[in-house]
């Protein structure tokens, strides 16, 4: 089973449409799609929504199933061209100093980057790394459902230093999603390769 963890709707439209997700009732704030083979939680911005709703679609797992985690959102970077993906190598929480090492798969042919994870938008653009606000919660929390190579982080470039954050809209982040849907599945697949026979 693959789970994917997003922070809003926007992100998860094309997620939702290419993968033919249904949606589940409404519980609790979270939205829930799923398939078959998949489960996507629609979390809220930020390190606590990301935690809750990745806690949240781990309950809805049964507990004899394996699954995969995949983190996918927009993500801001100093110079990577908007739209662009990365996949995450390390993640890193600014606040806490905590961080965690990913593997990465021969298959993956995206840029690796590291993740730092902020509790507010950080428009500084100060170093190498994308920033995001979800992906270190994410991570930490499902650690305690998969081993370390059964989860990814997947982020596209919405903003950096000549493109500043502030013009993105809704419609703006499902058109970047929607331009990577076919990266995420490649991500999504590798992930799930060494855990098919579990």
């Amino acid at each position: 089973m693959l789970n994917i963890v997003v922070a809003w709707m926007a992100e998860a439209r094309p997620l939702v449409d290419h993968f033919r997700l249904e949606p589940l009732s409404k519980k609790y704030g979270f939205r829930i799609y799923r398939n078959a083979e998949i489960k996507l939680v629609v979390c809220g911005q930020g390190r606590a929504a990301a935690a809750a709703g990745t806690a949240w679609l781990q309950a809805l797992v049964p507990a004899e199933e394996i699954g995969v985690w995949l983190n996918v959102g927009i993500a801001g970077h100093r110079d990577l061209a908007i739209g662009s993906a990365i996949v995450g190598n390390l993640v890193r929480d600014r606040d806490s100093g905590r961080w965690w090492r990913l593997p990465l798969r021969s298959e993956e042919a995206m840029t690796a980057k590291e993740i730092i994870t902020v509790g507010q938008s950080d428009l500084d653009y100060a170093t190498d790394a994308v920033v995001d606000m979800e992906a270190s919660a994410f991570v930490e929390t499902a650690l305690r459902f998969a081993e370390r190579d059964a989860i990814g982080c997947l982020k596209v470039i919405s903003d950096n230093a000549g493109q500043p954050a502030g013009a993105s809209t809704p419609s703006r982040a499902s058109e970047l999603i929607g331009g990577q849907v076919e990266a995420i599945a490649s991500l999504a697949a590798a992930l799930e390769r060494p855990h098919a026979a579990g």
